[in-house]
Parts: structure tokens; sequence; C-alpha cells
């Protein structure tokens, strides 16, 4: 759903993250103006720190729980609507766990 000149823009960033399958199942659309989901942003971020998947797909559910367990993540609300701020926390836990 993103042009070629957009995902120019991008460093071709949209492509990329379909070819590494982070935006892929139940993810199937980039949507760059749209407000993401908790479960849809810990699926994205979980497919990048871990791969949980093996090649296959997963529900958010698994990768909401290894989140969890990482202590990235403090509320398994799916239909929760990530903020920046909320995304930054995320982030910065996750960098602190590598």
């Amino acid at each position: 759903d993103v042009s070629p000149e957009l995902d120019a823009q991008y460093n071709n960033g949209v492509t990329l993250a379909y070819q590494l399958w982070i935006m892929w199942i139940w993810i199937d659309k980039f949507r760059p103006n749209d407000i993401v989901t908790r479960a849809e942003f810990v699926t994205a971020l979980s497919r990048m720190l871990y791969w949980l998947a093996d090649g296959q797909w997963v529900y958010y559910e698994t990768h909401m729980q290894k989140l969890l367990d990482e202590k990235i993540i403090t509320v398994a609300d799916p239909n929760m609507k990530e903020l920046r701020g909320y995304v930054m926390i995320m982030l910065m836990r996750s960098a602190e766990n590598k």
C-alpha cells in the first residue's frame, strides 16, 4: 500500500520489512498514517528481536507473551492503541535487554 516513491523516502524500509517477514500475516499493509494496535506492534517488534516463528507464522499472543516475559511490555491488551511514547519505552526496554 506504499508507492515506490514513498518507499524510497523510507530508504526502502517498507519493502525490506516485507522481505524479512516483519510485516507479514495479519500485518499485511504498512498503513503509515493509521493507528497501530498493541497486537500489531508487539508482533512486528517481536519478529525483529526474536523471530519466534522459525519460518512459520504464530499468533500475536505468542509474540505478546515473549515481550511480557522479557519485561519489554507490561500491559497485554491487544486492542490498546499505541502512542509514540509507549513505542519509545518499548524500544528502550528492547535495547536494554540486548
